[in-house]
């Protein structure tokens, strides 16, 4: 994904008019790792051009991320690492091809993230997000 429409929409303050608003980037690609030279790059615009609230923060608290670009744990590894856990949502690309459940099998018993924090991407922040009640009441969790 480029990282063009993303900043088109900050420099326009959409996210000062509309704080709480979310969006799902369902194949972010490598902008995750943009993020350092968007920041770099925004710090050239004169502060009264610029919108009220950093950019950082915007890609902190209103923008959601899946894994379905993560081909493996590398990948998987720089994503969780780039993004609060809270913003990340599993995906797969079924049926194009499913690589998806082996590596959250893989992430699970990697030991990098404790087990909070892998329900949270499994299931736990989709069913916050999308406001889905009585999602946490399947067994064997």
């Amino acid at each position: 994904m480029s990282p063009l429409p993303l900043v088109h929409l900050y420099l326009n303050c959409v996210f000062d008019r509309h704080p709480n608003l979310r969006l799902i980037l369902a194949h972010p690609g490598a902008l995750p790792s943009l993020i350092p030279r968007i920041e770099n790059l925004l710090t050239s615009i004169p502060a009264a051009d610029k919108p009220k609230r950093g950019f950082l923060d915007v890609w902190q608290h209103n923008i959601y991320v899946t894994t379905a670009d993560a081909e493996d744990m590398s990948s998987l590894r720089a994503l969780l690492e780039q993004i609060p856990v809270d913003r990340v949502l599993y995906a797969s690309n079924y049926p194009l091809e499913e690589r998806g459940k082996e590596l959250m099998e893989e992430l699970r018993e990697s030991g990098f993230l404790t087990k909070i924090e892998y329900e949270r991407i499994a299931w736990v922040n989709a069913e916050t997000l999308f406001n889905l009640k009585g999602g946490g009441a399947r067994g064997g969790r």
